[in-house]
């Protein structure tokens, strides 16, 4: 078992962050605690106490990133879910041969956006899920399909474009 810091074995460590908060170096608090507390324990050096706050701060960060990702799956969970209907929405317009040409590429363009910001998020959040690269994929192919066809109405005149003035 690794040896107990002189900070903690005598109980000095919220001095040491108070000492921090009032900006002393870890020189000055060395200084002070080696005068005042530990004088009697031959001191302690300014390395001990550069350790010590080191140690404090890479606990306080892994603590600080659990709460973080917990906090950010929950305030994203109802955005993703309001971004997958926004998705089917408009991929059903892209797809509704009673819609006019430039709605239903309107609706594609804004369907490649969401699918866009969606590969985007993946690469945040550097996911390992491949169900959702290999959705992301399929929708590409699915855009590709439907601008086919929405070409090939257009070109053989099934679609009356004077609806949208």
């Amino acid at each position: 078992m690794a040896k107990q810091h002189k900070i903690d074995r005598y109980n000095l460590g919220s001095k040491v962050l108070e000492l921090r908060k009032q900006f002393k170096t870890t020189e000055q608090i060395a200084g002070i605690l080696s005068e005042k507390d530990l004088k009697e324990y031959g001191g302690i050096t300014q390395a001990s106490v550069s350790r010590w706050l080191c140690k404090q701060r890479q606990e306080r960060k892994s603590q600080t990133n659990v709460i973080l990702e917990e906090y950010v799956k929950e305030a994203i969970s109802e955005d993703l879910q309001n971004f997958d209907e926004l998705k089917k929405y408009l991929f059903a317009v892209a797809n509704d041969s009673e819609q006019p040409s430039q709605i239903r590429i309107k609706a594609l363009s804004e369907y490649r956006k969401c699918l866009t910001d969606q590969i985007d998020f993946a690469q945040l959040q550097n996911s390992e899920n491949e169900t959702e690269e290999i959705e992301i994929v399929k929708g590409g192919e699915e855009i590709a399909t439907i601008l086919k066809r929405i070409k090939t109405s257009v070109s053989e005149g099934k679609d009356d474009d004077s609806e949208m003035e």
